[in-house]
């Protein structure tokens, strides 16, 4: 008698059914919540006042508070309105504001360990070619127009010649068709300038053959056609780690907690069972 009592209270199937009833019971005994009544505790009050701060540069004012709460009540009692009346079924924007909302959850519980020195040391060295500094040029420019380079030939060759000819030096911006953004430039990047005037365009310029100060074209960029002129040459070359030691942090930091977040989110997902259609499988 006593072996079995022992069996059956060391069985794990028993505990759980056990644990099960007590807290049924608990659970009964437990007052029932109102879903119609809303409590704004201090809490509430803090990140209302905080969120009027960072917008507002200033604290809420009794009668700003008092509106601050009232929005707060307003929203909590539309959101379980919302819930209650199953609108948030079959709702993909509702289920993605707050799939993000998860995400962000999970970002905020992982723990980031320090980066030594050593660590960002050897991110800089596999990494060094994004850390270079790019050949800039800097120009001015005559717009020609659209059409075709066959349309523009005959007029680049007549301005060119005329550029040549002259000892204006301010002739060239006086030259040429209207054109909204400016006629001269800085140095600029290759990213700069194909943001600003297409690939093609920043080819032309960063091509190491072409002479400085020499007008020629024309130039393809996503406006047309332009004659160019090459006022500036910045070389580039390689930076140390000193130079580039807060960028380089910043994407070692990135993604360290990409694969943090990564392994954070498979956690949470195994702890799913997905059964997927039979159609997937074909």
């Amino acid at each position: 008698m006593k072996e079995a009592l022992k069996r059956t209270l060391t069985d794990r199937f028993f505990l759980f059914v056990v644990l099960g009833l007590a807290f049924f019971a608990l659970d009964a005994l437990r007052p029932a919540v109102d879903d119609r009544e809303i409590v704004v505790s201090e809490d509430d009050l803090d990140v209302l006042r905080s969120r009027w701060v960072v917008q507002m540069d200033t604290a809420p004012d009794v009668s700003e508070l008092d509106s601050l709460v009232e929005r707060h009540v307003r929203e909590e009692i539309l959101v379980r309105e919302a819930f209650r009346l199953g609108l948030d079924d079959g709702d993909v924007i509702l289920r993605r504001r707050l799939a993000e909302k998860m995400e962000l959850l999970l970002r905020d519980r992982i723990e980031e360990p320090p980066i030594l020195e050593s660590e960002l040391q050897a991110y800089f060295e596999e990494h060094r070619e994004r850390y270079s500094e790019p050949r800039r040029v800097g120009f001015r420019h005559i717009y020609l127009g659209g059409g075709t380079e066959e349309d523009v030939q005959a007029e680049a060759n007549y301005l060119i010649d005329h550029l040549r000819s002259s000892s204006d030096g301010e002739l060239w911006r006086r030259l040429g068709q209207p054109f909204m953004l400016s006629k001269q430039y800085g140095p600029r990047a290759r990213q700069e300038l194909t943001e600003t005037f297409g690939a093609q365009f920043a080819d032309a310029l960063l091509d190491e053959t072409v002479q400085e100060s020499t007008w020629w074209g024309p130039v393809r960029s996503s406006y047309g056609f332009h004659l160019v002129q090459i006022v500036a040459v910045r070389e580039g070359g390689e930076v140390s780690l000193e130079d580039a030691r807060a960028d380089a942090y910043q994407d070692l930091r990135e993604e360290r907690f990409a694969a943090l977040n990564e392994e954070a989110w498979s956690e949470l997902r195994n702890d799913y069972r997905v059964t997927l259609p039979s159609s997937l499988d074909q």
